[in-house]
């Protein structure tokens, strides 16, 4: 049982860390993520089948359940056909195998990680997951003096800035309570990779979720060794520096245009498709217009965008139901964090911060690495609990 969880670990590591590139490579044609969550779905059951027991948090499996479900039901009232004629937009179908095989993950990851071990390996998988996007990033970014905004080809520039945002919590974490000192320095050397990174897309959604993200640099200077507080400190001052000098006086100039596009801009015309989506709401505000309608809805508008924004999105295909349930499964992961959590709810929430801001100018309540935080913050609470769990029946038995 256990070579076979180690195995299954091994996958679900794999599938972690392909996570952040997941579209960008694919040798031979394979795409990685797909044969990686293959392989730890078929570990999985086979330790279910050789007596592992069931475990997980009730309430957030149980609300995460209710949603995926109503928005599997919401394709019975869609209003987008199954082929849908612009290539760029999900069908309905595409969607119903996404939801599926989200939940398949969310209940397979609480049955895998069982142990603090565990999921450190875990956010060092996806924090190599996050050094591998920022190479091949790197190493096609060729500035030129009129560059304002740059990009991978597969990627959409914002949602690599989350992908990347989400990382530094996790590094953060790594450099406090990594178990090897090549862990804490490969968390601490990510710091100013990632701000290079996130800088040099040109994103305004970035720089927002980048700055949420540094808030989990606080623990770090106050409860890290002394001599770790000053490395840190001169690390994120070296490397705002040299991102500072590095990237063109274009993106700069965008990046500083961040406050007043959200005063008085329209958000890169997102304002416009909100105004338009409500029209939609409108129509069908309970329930809904179905699962993947969002874009057939906009086209009699004239509007070709996605509703950049995960709650605008679900209102309109999902209605009132849906969102309030997608909202009930963020607040019971934030619940969870501040009450169970100890001083390391400091990292996490910053953790949910950066998708719950990243989900209000993207469209991202499919993504898998946004359920993956949703997850790795519950797995870190149930550690918690289970820990406390042991504690008081070992301090029970002593005293008997």
């Amino acid at each position: 049982m256990s070579a076979l969880h180690t195995l299954a670990m091994l996958f679900l590591c794999l599938f972690v860390m392909v996570i952040p590139v997941d579209g960008l490579v694919s040798p031979g044609g394979i795409p990685l993520l797909k044969l990686s969550g293959l392989l730890s779905f078929a570990a999985t059951l086979l330790l279910l089948i050789n007596g592992m027991s069931l475990r997980g948090d009730g309430g957030f499996i149980f609300i995460t359940l209710l949603f995926i479900c109503w928005v599997i039901f919401s394709f019975l009232w869609t209003t987008m056909p199954v082929d849908y004629q612009h290539a760029q937009a999900i069908n309905s179908q595409q969607s119903l195998k996404a939801n599926l095989y989200l939940l398949g993950v969310v209940l397979m990851m609480f049955q895998l990680v069982r142990s603090e071990r565990d999921l450190l390996a875990v956010f060092t998988a996806y924090l190599l997951g996050c050094g591998w996007l920022i190479v091949i990033f790197l190493d096609g970014y060729e500035p030129g003096v009129t560059t304002v905004r740059y990009g991978l080809e597969g990627l959409d520039a914002n949602e690599m800035t989350i992908i990347l945002s989400i990382a530094i919590p996790l590094a953060v974490y790594l450099t406090l309570w990594g178990r090897f000192v090549v862990l804490r320095l490969v968390g601490l050397l990510y710091l100013p990779v990632a701000m290079l990174a996130i800088l040099a897309t040109g994103s305004r959604t970035g720089v927002i979720v980048m700055l949420v993200a540094a808030l989990s640099l606080l623990p770090l200077l106050l409860k890290a060794h002394p001599v770790v507080r000053l490395l840190s400190l001169v690390v994120v001052s070296v490397a705002l520096v040299w991102v500072l000098s590095i990237i063109p006086d274009k993106t700069v100039e965008r990046l500083l245009s961040t406050g007043s596009e959200l005063s008085s801009g329209t958000l890169s015309e997102r304002s416009i498709t909100w105004e338009k989506a409500w029209l939609e709401f409108q129509q069908q505000p309970l329930f809904g217009q179905g699962l993947g309608s969002f874009r057939q809805l906009m086209n009699k508008h004239h509007v070709e965008y996605t509703a950049h924004n995960s709650y605008v999105s679900i209102a309109v295909e999902q209605g009132i139901v849906g969102l309030l349930l997608y909202l009930a499964i963020i607040l019971s992961v934030f619940w969870q964090c501040l009450t169970n959590c100890d001083d390391r709810r400091w990292l996490l929430s910053p953790l949910l911060m950066i998708v719950v801001l990243g989900q209000m100018t993207l469209t991202l309540h499919e993504a898998m690495y946004v359920w993956l935080v949703y997850v790795l913050i519950m797995l870190a609470v149930l550690l918690r609990v289970e820990r406390r769990y042991v504690y008081s029946r070992q301090f029970h038995a002593g005293q008997n």
